[in-house]
């Protein structure tokens, strides 16, 4: 193992502070693995007209053609769409919800480590105060 350093997940944590992030944490992460479907992308349904004369897009009233689901989504830098059936299209909606919701549980998570960081930082500061004479 070079260059690694192995610091155990509860090193040097406070039962005050640490204790109960570490608490957060866990529930964060019980949270996220329960989830099954995760993707990334936008979903729009879209209704189109034709260009056919007589068809019942262009009656009055328009009756347009669809639903129609298209999944956009980032892939390798490029925007990729791909139109789904009406069952594709419910799993990419509750992939996508589920994406965005494990999205901001990581956000919470990384501000709980934040907070850690900074309580460990300041009591740091506090205890090295002290100038050295050597």
């Amino acid at each position: 193992m070079t260059g690694a350093i192995y610091i155990p997940y509860n090193y040097g944590m406070s039962k005050s502070r640490g204790g109960s992030a570490l608490k957060r944490i866990a529930a964060l992460r019980r949270r996220i693995a329960g989830f099954d479907y995760v993707c990334f992308g936008n979903l729009r349904r879209r209704y189109t007209v034709c260009g056919t004369n007589n068809c019942r897009c262009k009656a009055q009233p328009p009756k347009p053609h669809g639903p129609y689901f298209y999944w956009s989504r980032l892939l390798a830098g490029k925007v990729v769409q791909r139109v789904l059936s009406p069952e594709q299209a419910e799993v990419a909606a509750r992939g996508i919800k589920n994406y965005r919701s494990i999205r901001d549980m990581l956000r919470k998570w990384e501000e709980e480590t934040v907070r850690t960081i900074e309580s460990r930082r300041g009591a740091k500061r506090r205890s090295s105060s002290k100038k050295i004479r050597g």
